[in-house]
């Protein structure tokens, strides 16, 4: 579809924070006519990941950009970053600022985070791209490699200096939060599910766990991607997330 008028990071979205019951969280909003994304970064990541894919975007989306606690712009105190205290303050963020008939677009860890979003809210559709959280993957790379918690920090505070709020993450007991096949069966939002064909974090094999146990979805492999399809192939990802929402 050729887009009219698209978005740009810099000039088109005004910077808030929002005070969550954990600390303050600071997002960008692109205000549109047209429908609500939410958009929530990976591990270590945050709003300025998607600084490529918004260029592609259609400017009558109204987008939300959230920086995780400990990412970005937000604060990072003094708690345990388990995955309940992002989703807690997610889910505030939600409830406050975004409201009801939204869409969840989760990257990686953020892709978690919106497919619990899809489990315990009303949201109109969810996107997932190279999503962490699954029950199989985090236990076989955990299995597989005693030391991938000091190399997933070791790799993230090239981006994100706060090594104190990696390291809490990856050692979280988040065992019983794990995304599982029963758990996401009960998503009943559309959802379409957008893969790296290249991923070597989260591998594609794990791409059709989703696909298998989310009744509505559909999986786009994109071949040539690996991680970041959103930051290395953002045309394409703009192209599918602008397919997938009902107008």
């Amino acid at each position: 579809m050729q887009l009219i008028d698209i978005v740009d990071f810099e000039r088109d979205f005004e910077s808030s924070r929002f005070e969550s019951k954990h600390g303050s969280m600071h997002y960008k909003h692109h205000k549109g006519i047209g429908a609500k994304v939410l958009f929530l970064h990976g591990f270590a990541g945050s709003t300025r990941s998607w600084s490529r894919l918004v260029q592609h975007l259609d400017a009558e989306l109204d987008i939300y950009l959230l920086d995780l606690l400990g990412h970005g712009e937000s604060d990072a105190p003094d708690v345990d970053y388990s995955f309940n205290m992002h989703y807690e303050s997610v889910g505030q963020f939600i409830d406050s600022i975004v409201g009801d008939k939204f869409y969840v677009f989760g990257h990686s860890y953020g892709g978690w985070i919106a497919a619990r979003c899809a489990m315990d809210m009303n949201v109109l559709g969810l996107v997932l791209e190279d999503s962490a959280g699954l029950k199989e993957f985090m236990e076989d790379r955990f299995a597989a490699n005693p030391n991938y918690r000091e190399e997933l920090v070791g790799r993230g505070v090239q981006i994100n200096p706060r090594k104190n709020v990696l390291e809490s993450m990856v050692n979280a007991d988040n065992h019983d939060e794990y995304l599982t096949r029963e758990g996401l069966a009960e998503i009943d939002a559309r959802t379409l599910i957008i893969w790296g064909g290249k991923d070597t974090t989260v591998r594609p094999i794990y791409s059709k766990v989703f696909k298998d146990a989310i009744h509505e979805s559909n999986l786009v492999v994109l071949e040539s991607e690996k991680h970041t399809p959103h930051y290395s192939n953002p045309e394409a990802v703009a192209r599918l997330l602008e397919g997938f929402i009902v107008k």
